[in-house]
């Protein structure tokens, strides 16, 4: 017997056009109403970002730190879908310093991942961090041409300190850490959008989370 389920709601959460698009669904079912994540992408990231996330998911205890739980991935409309983690993002408490508890949970989060015996088929390195850095600055020579010229400068520099960096280590890593990926959900501390997860260097994430708080003070004095 197969149990109805149909949707009653589809809310548009978040979209980059061209790129990726972020939805939630309210699906209806004997048992009740449930939410669902999913996101649709223009290529075909999602088969692997669905192997990615039931890695994540299983090797993390759901008692330290809530991961989505990866439910499918549908190849026609390249649509994934997790577990929808209801809750409010710890940035704007972060932001407001009134005490050390949001950049704790911060911290206790991400180690969380990184002590995970999580597995990936996917590597970070120096190197491909460069590359992916060359191909973003192709925009700035249209945009900011001064600047394009300064920031391949830099490039170049930090590429050349990453060619005598020894191999990193197999470490599980989110590669896209910032303040708004850590969600209080009921007092529990929740890690989003694990897209990018791969082995590699636990650095990459602490540079990113304070290279996204510098830029934030330059954004809003």
């Amino acid at each position: 017997t197969v149990i109805p389920t149909r949707v009653v709601a589809i809310d548009l959460l978040k979209h980059k056009p061209a790129h990726r698009c972020a939805l939630g669904y309210t699906m209806e079912g004997p048992s009740g109403q449930r939410r669902l994540f999913a996101k649709t992408f223009a290529g075909d990231r999602g088969a692997s970002i669905f192997v990615t996330m039931g890695a994540v998911s299983l090797a993390v205890e759901r008692e330290s730190l809530i991961v989505p739980r990866p439910l499918g991935y549908f190849a026609g409309p390249r649509l994934l879908v997790t577990e929808f983690i209801d809750g409010v993002p710890l940035a704007a408490a972060l932001y407001d310093g009134r005490d050390d508890s949001p950049a704790l949970r911060s911290a206790q989060a991400i180690a969380a991942l990184h002590d995970s015996k999580a597995v990936f088929t996917r590597r970070w390195s120096p190197l491909r961090e460069a590359a992916n850095t060359a191909e973003w600055l192709r925009g700035l020579d249209v945009h900011a041409p001064r600047l394009a010229t300064q920031a391949r400068e830099l490039l170049e520099s930090l590429s050349r300190r990453g060619a005598q960096l020894p191999e990193p280590p197999d470490t599980a890593v989110h590669r896209d850490y910032y303040a708004d990926q850590v969600w209080d959900t009921g007092g529990r501390t929740a890690l989003r959008d694990l897209d990018d997860a791969r082995g590699g260097d636990p650095a990459i994430d602490i540079g990113n989370f304070l290279a996204h708080l510098t830029l934030r003070s330059l954004q809003f004095p």
